[in-house]
């Protein structure tokens, strides 16, 4: 039997295909080496001396790095950012959440989710249905989609209000516009901008080199300056691009228009059209995502089927943290999952939220779910699926009789309950009331019983109370009675007096 090897952090001491355990100064015993070994550990391939990061050797070099890690056989290497397993520098196998894998070129690419996203990258636009930065337009240096540029490569291009970047003009003097590298008059039509001195986006030009109009779809503001776009349009690097391209998937919005897609959220501070953004845990307090499209909700975080499974909570840093339940719902436990909804919202048991059930239109059966209403549901027929069906024992929703509530089956009146739903009690009058009914009912009979008894017990002793004031008045005039007569006997001169 081989003896135990101890070693330590300073002092590794294992033997091959052995691994320190150790993460401080007390000794540890050696181990075999396996996928239990830590970052910043590693496996013996050479007495005495490790291969951090290495989970396995082959003779006395690396064959198996950790996860994130390749060999090069004699160190493991740290795979490149957002991959999460690779083979080598260049060959990735497995990307970490945020990426997406290329397997043509085994590269690991982040995934983007605005065009901000690709900033960092010239002529790339955020494609919001792979997620990844692709190229714009021909010429184009920023880009919303592969067809709508803002801003060219240079100034030998001019840009269209259409987005297109186009053979520059030369040498433009004021009140000339360029159209396909030819310099052209200016007019409240023209495709590009007008020489204008320093202004810009205008249509029109002055003698002065003042705007005295706007190209289409461009505003003056105060100062006649064009730096305002018309409705429908937002401005981006002073060039303003029409709403339904920034948000084909994501959405505008501002403070007073509520049309951001399920996802995102808006975080417009005024009530200027912005581009809705997408839903993420550190948005400021009063931000809240969108479970449905045009559908606002509030201070929400995380949705699910179109409801809100987590909201924000305000809370200064003093101030303990508290508990606080999602719409519609009436009893949650700490992560926000319901337990119970209120009267009007039915238990969603998948994700444990409430969805509303509107009782001009739904029914709640007694089992918590919110079906289709039956219109004009004849007298002795409950509704199924938004169907009559005819009473029985096992109803599971409300039948019609007349105007009693919470009946399974009626009585030949049609204007009672012969028997109640399922889970609700008759009471002694004989009407279905809901458990909590039910409860409220008891405990005011109970209170009345209550009542009763303490005025019973009042007059009771208001009588004995009357008797004993009257025993006590006649004993008080019997004694000083006696006590008068004792004394006049007692006094010469005085006849006794005799008392029959």
């Amino acid at each position: 039997m081989t003896a135990k090897t101890y070693c330590s952090v300073g002092n590794n001491v294992c033997n091959r295909n052995y691994y320190c355990p150790a993460s401080g100064v007390l000794h540890e015993t050696c181990q075999k080496c396996s996928r239990d070994i830590q970052i910043g550990q590693g496996c013996n391939c050479l007495p005495k001396q490790s291969y951090k990061n290495c989970i396995a050797c082959s003779g006395y070099l690396c064959s198996e790095c950790l996860p994130g890690f390749y060999t090069d056989l004699i160190s493991c290497e740290k795979c490149k950012a957002g991959c999460k397993e690779c083979t080598s520098e260049r060959s990735c196998t497995a990307c970490e959440d945020g990426y997406i894998f290329n397997s043509a070129r085994k590269i690991c690419t982040p995934k983007c989710f605005t065009n901000t996203d690709c900033m960092d990258r010239k002529g790339k636009y955020c494609n919001l249905i792979t997620n990844q930065c692709e190229s714009c337009g021909p010429f184009c240096q920023w880009c919303i989609s592969p067809s709508f540029c803002y801003s060219c490569i240079s100034d030998q291009y001019t840009l269209t209000i259409s987005g297109i970047c186009e053979m520059g003009c030369l040498n433009l003097q004021n009140g000339e516009y360029c159209k396909e590298g030819k310099a052209e008059p200016c007019f409240e039509g023209c495709t590009s901008a007008c020489k204008c001195g320093e202004q810009k986006n205008c249509a029109t030009c002055s003698l002065a080199g003042y705007c005295t109009s706007c190209l289409p779809h461009y505003q003056q503001d105060m100062f006649g300056a064009c730096t305002q776009c018309s409705y429908g349009y937002e401005m981006l690097d002073n060039f303003c691009i029409p709403s339904y391209l920034t948000h084909w998937n994501s959405g505008t919005c501002s403070r007073v228009d509520y049309t951001c897609k399920a996802g995102f959220y808006c975080p417009a501070t005024s009530n200027h059209l912005v581009q809705c953004l997408p839903c993420r845990e550190d948005m400021k307090f009063g931000d809240s995502c969108y479970c449905l499209d045009n559908v606002p909700t509030q201070n929400c975080i995380e949705c699910a089927n179109g409801n809100c499974t987590r909201i924000m909570i305000e809370q200064a840093d003093t101030s303990p943290h508290t508990k606080r339940c999602l719409l519609g719902c009436s009893q949650c436990n700490a992560d926000q999952r319901c337990l119970k909804c209120d009267d009007t919202h039915v238990l969603d048991y998948s994700n444990h939220t409430c969805s509303f059930c509107d009782e001009n239109q739904f029914i709640i059966t007694t089992s918590g779910l919110c079906t289709p209403k039956c219109e004009n549901l004849p007298v002795g027929y409950y509704c199924k699926n938004g169907k009559p069906e005819l009473c029985t024992e096992d109803s599971t929703s409300m039948c019609s009789c007349g105007v009693a509530k919470n009946c399974a089956l009626c009585n030949p009146d049609n204007n009672t309950c012969k028997q109640c739903l399922n889970a609700i009690h008759m009471d002694y009058t004989g009407i279905c009331v809901k458990p909590a009914d039910w409860e409220l009912e008891k405990q005011q009979a109970g209170e009345e019983s209550a009542d009763e008894h303490s005025a019973g017990t009042f007059e009771v002793g208001a009588y004995l109370g009357v008797i004993a004031a009257v025993l006590a008045l006649i004993s008080c005039v019997c004694i000083t009675a006696y006590i008068v007569v004792k004394k006049a006997r007692k006094s010469p001169g005085v006849v006794a007096i005799s008392i029959y």
